[in-house]
């Protein structure tokens, strides 16, 4: 199975996101009672989810949408801010 553009998978007529940086990867589904697994071809467990309930056509990955939050501040920025306050002193 491969992944499309967005890293969205098709199992038994349900669209599953998993993450946008999986796009394109072949992966693997095994399926197991109401849960499956999905791993890539080198054995890293990408996703494990559980089925969706009858009539659900998407299940997302529990992420909001949009782009991700910057969690650091570049180092640069820091040089850069910190030139400013030493030449006003």
């Amino acid at each position: 199975m491969k992944l499309n553009s967005a890293g969205v998978i098709h199992v038994d007529k349900v669209f599953y996101k998993l993450h946008v940086d999986h796009a394109f990867k072949q992966v693997l589904a095994v399926t197991d009672g109401d849960h499956f697994t999905v791993t890539d071809f080198g054995g890293e467990i990408l996703a494990e989810p559980t089925r969706a309930a009858p009539g659900v056509t998407y299940a997302g990955n529990g992420r909001p949408r949009g782009p991700r939050p910057r969690t650091s501040v570049r180092p640069e920025v820091l040089r850069y801010q910190h030139h400013m306050v030493c030449s006003c002193a």
